[in-house]
C-alpha cells in the first residue's frame, strides 16, 4: 500500500511534470513499446552497453530512454495506460530493487549529461536541463544532508530526532496530496507512514549507490542456492517460448488484416506503469508523423481515423492533424467515409474536429460537402453550423448547420433548407428541419 502511493507519485506527478516537457528520463520496464525506427539505429549499442570498460546489465529502461531522447526524439507520459506488476513485500527486496535503481540513474544521469546541454533536438530543452539539474542536486547535496543529519543525531539526538520525524512527515504531504486528487481514497494516507519509514531505514541507499556505483548485479532476481541454472532453465523452456511467440504474430498478423489498418507512419505511446490500481505510463512519441488509428469497441469496429501528419499539442492534450481521412462503420455493415484538410483529434474522449473542406460519401452513394463537422463519441452525432450540401444521384439538399446521426446513418439539416429533388428512393433515413 505504501509503494501504491509511492508509486502514484512518481508516475502521477514526477513523469506527467517531465512530459510536459517532452523529456521523461525514464520508461520502465513494467510496460514499454517503442517505434522500431526508434530503436533499430541504436539496437547494438543498447545491447552492450558498458560502464567503467565492464558490461552492465541493470538499468536497460533508463539507458534506452536515453538514447530515444539523444536522436531529438520525445518521451512523453500517458496516464491512462495500465499495467500490473510485482513489487517487493519485504524489507530486504524493497532495498535491493531501490538500490538498482540508485544505481542505474546515477550512471544514466552522467551519460545524459554528455548530450542534454548540448543542441541534440530542434525542440526547447531548457525545462528537460532544469530537471537534471534537480536529479544531480537530490543525488548529491541532499545526500551530504542527510548524511550530516545522521551525524548530528549523535550530538543532539532527540532534537535532531524530532526535526527528522516533523520533516519527514511534511514531505509525506506531497505524495499524498497527490494520491488523493489522483485517486480521492483515504489510502492517501499512507504517503505519512512511507516517507518516515525511509528516513529511518531506506535513506541510507542512495549514498551507498554512490560508492558501489560500479556494481551491476539485478540483486531482485537471485537464483537461489541449489536451484536451476537459469541457462538450463532458458533452454528447457525456449520452445514453449518460440511456440507462443508465433502465435503471437499469427493472431496479430490476422487481427491487422481483418480491421484493415490502412498503412501509416503512426504516431505511438510507450507507456508504463506501477502497481494497481494505478493508472501510469510514460510514452514515446516522435515530434511529428503521421497516425492511424482504429476504434473498437465490444470487438466491433466504431471507426477508424488516419493522418498523413500529426502533432501532438502537448498543452491542449490533443493531436492536431494534416490530411484527415475518417471511416465510421454503421451497424447494417455501411460505411460513411470523411476527408478533410486539417483536423483535431482529443484522445481523451474520442471526439474530433474536421476542418477546411471536409468531404463525405455513404455507401448508399450521398456525398456530403462542407467547411467543418465536429464529431462526439458520447452522443454518436458528427454537428456543423456552416453551410453544407448532401446530394445523391436524384437529389441535391441545401442548407444552413446539420446533424448526423452516425448510429442510425440519419441526417438533419438545422435551417434555410432548399431541395431539389427528382425521386424519393434512398430518403428514408434523410430528415430535414427549420425552413
Amino acid at each position: 500500500r505504501m509503494l501504491e502511493v509511492a508509486f502514484t507519485f512518481g508516475f502521477d506527478f514526477l513523469r506527467a511534470s517531465h512530459s510536459r516537457v517532452n523529456t521523461v528520463m525514464c520508461t520502465p520496464g513494467a510496460l514499454s513499446a517503442y517505434r522500431r525506427d526508434a530503436v533499430m539505429p541504436v539496437l547494438d549499442q543498447w545491447l552492450g552497453e558498458t560502464f567503467l570498460g565492464r558490461p552492465y546489465c541493470i538499468g536497460e529502461d533508463r539507458y534506452l530512454t536515453n538514447l530515444i531522447l539523444q536522436q531529438g526524439l520525445h518521451v512523453l507520459f500517458q496516464s491512462n495506460a495500465m499495467v500490473f506488476t510485482n513489487v517487493p513485500t519485504r524489507y530486504k527486496g524493497l532495498v535491493r530493487m531501490l538500490l538498482r535503481w540508485a544505481r542505474s540513474d546515477i550512471r544514466e544521469s552522467l551519460m545524459m549529461n554528455g548530450f542534454l546541454f548540448r543542441k541534440f533536438r530542434d525542440t526547447p530543452a531548457l525545462g528537460a536541463r532544469v530537471n537534471l539539474v534537480l536529479s544531480w542536486l537530490d543525488m548529491t547535496f541532499a545526500q551530504v544532508l542527510m548524511v550530516t543529519g545522521m551525524l548530528s543525531l549523535l550530538t543532539l539526538p532527540p532534537v535532531v530526532a524530532l526535526y527528522t520525524l516533523v520533516g519527514a512527515v511534511v514531505v509525506g504531504l506531497i505524495p499524498m496530496t497527490v494520491y488523493l486528487l489522483r485517486h480521492r481514497s483515504p489510502q492517501c494516507l499512507w504517503a505519512i507512514p512511507y516517507s518516515v519509514f525511509y528516513v529511518v531505514a531506506l535513506a541510507w541507499i542512495p549514498v551507498y549507490a554512490i560508492a558501489t556505483v560500479h556494481k551491476s548485479g539485478w540483486l531482485t532476481r537471485q537464483i537461489p542456492e541449489g536451484g536451476v541454472p537459469a541457462r538450463a532453465r532458458l533452454a528447457r523452456l525456449a520452445p514453449v517460448y518460440a511456440s507462443a511467440g508465433l502465435a503471437a504474430l499469427i493472431l496479430g498478423s490476422g487481427v491487422s488484416l481483418w480491421m484493415s489498418q490502412p498503412p501509416s507512419k503512426p504516431l505511438t505511446f510507450t507507456v508504463a506503469h506501477a502497481q494497481p490500481p494505478s493508472l501510469n505510463l510514460a510514452a514515446v512519441a516522435q515530434k511529428q508523423g503521421g497516425m492511424a488509428y482504429t476504434h473498437v469497441q465490444n470487438g466491433q469496429r466504431r471507426w477508424s481515423i488516419t493522418a498523413a501528419n500529426s502533432v501532438f499539442d502537448q498543452d491542449n492534450g490533443v493531436i492536431d492533424l494534416q490530411g484527415v481521412s475518417l471511416v465510421f462503420f454503421t451497424k447494417d455493415g455501411g460505411e460513411i467515409r470523411l476527408r478533410s484538410d486539417q483536423g483535431e483529434y482529443d484522445p481523451s474522449d474520442h471526439s474530433m474536429t474536421l476542418l477546411g473542406n471536409v468531404r463525405g460519401t455513404t455507401s448508399q452513394g450521398m456525398q456530403l460537402a462542407t467547411n467543418s463537422l465536429y464529431y462526439s463519441e458520447e452522443d454518436l452525432t458528427a454537428d456543423t453550423d456552416d453551410e453544407v450540401t448532401l446530394s445523391g444521384p436524384e437529389f441535391r439538399v441545401h442548407g444552413r448547420g446539420i446533424l448526423l446521426d452516425v448510429a442510425k446513418n440519419r441526417a438533419v439539416f438545422k435551417k434555410s433548407v432548399t431541395s431539389r429533388i427528382s425521386a424519393l428512393r434512398g430518403l428514408d433515413q434523410l430528415t430535414t428541419m427549420g425552413s
